[in-house]
């Protein structure tokens, strides 16, 4: 989560998702570039505006180092780079010293709380993302579904600043669900130069949520 926002998970809610199925969206359809439409707009002032502004990533490739070796980290690029449209586009890298960095800490605080996930962005220049670090809580001792953990702190990186009401969507509070709906997409293309309405159609991919593991790595 950014640092002006908390991620909490909550060990008995965290273990309950290990009972139901997870979908995530896939995009299969170029951008549609007709005028975005108010909700969107609205959709994009509330959750897209860091320090009075807009913020993104530059067009092009940007490269992540992964400390963690995060095995289903592949995927989660494969969706966010799919919900932004092909302007810019997230991969991996060995370099690490990648503007993009996550790494392992073995405990994670904001205000004195700990929580699963932290994403910081470091330097934010005219509205342009530079340099952010995700930071994942190692401790053993802390339980949480790890897919959406990293789908969720990837939405802090692209640009996603507050989170949702609720827990609808995988920029949730507490991110229970891995669902990115249609106008999270629609607000992220349009935020990286690919305007979009909602007339689009969604192909799902169906993931299993058993994927509750110890922040150690153990299933």
């Amino acid at each position: 989560m950014k640092n002006k926002g908390i991620l909490i998970i909550i060990m008995a809610l965290s273990l309950l998702t290990t009972l139901s199925s997870c979908s995530v969206y896939y995009f299969g359809f170029p951008p549609n570039t007709e005028n975005v439409s108010p909700e969107v707009l609205d959709y994009v002032k509330a959750h897209f505006y860091y320090c009075g502004q807009i913020t993104r990533w530059n067009d092009g490739f940007i490269d992540i180092y992964d400390e963690t070796n995060y095995k289903r980290m592949p995927e989660i690029l494969k969706i966010w780079n799919e919900a932004i449209g092909g302007s810019t586009i997230f991969r991996l890298s060995q370099n690490p010293n990648s503007p993009i960095h996550i790494f392992n800490q073995n405990g994670v605080f904001y205000e004195s709380e700990e929580v699963c996930a932290l994403t910081i962005d470091q330097n934010c220049i005219n509205g342009w993302h530079r340099d952010t670090i995700v930071i994942i809580n190692s401790n053993p001792n802390l339980f949480y579904n790890k897919f959406n953990i990293y789908l969720h702190e990837f939405g802090h990186v692209i640009g996603f600043d507050n989170h949702t009401i609720g827990d609808d969507d995988i920029m949730g509070y507490t991110a229970t669900t891995c669902v990115i709906p249609e106008i999270m997409v629609a607000a992220v293309r349009y935020v990286y130069g690919a305007k979009t309405d909602f007339s689009m159609e969604f192909k799902t991919a169906n993931h299993s949520n058993s994927e509750v593991m110890a922040a150690s790595g153990t299933p």
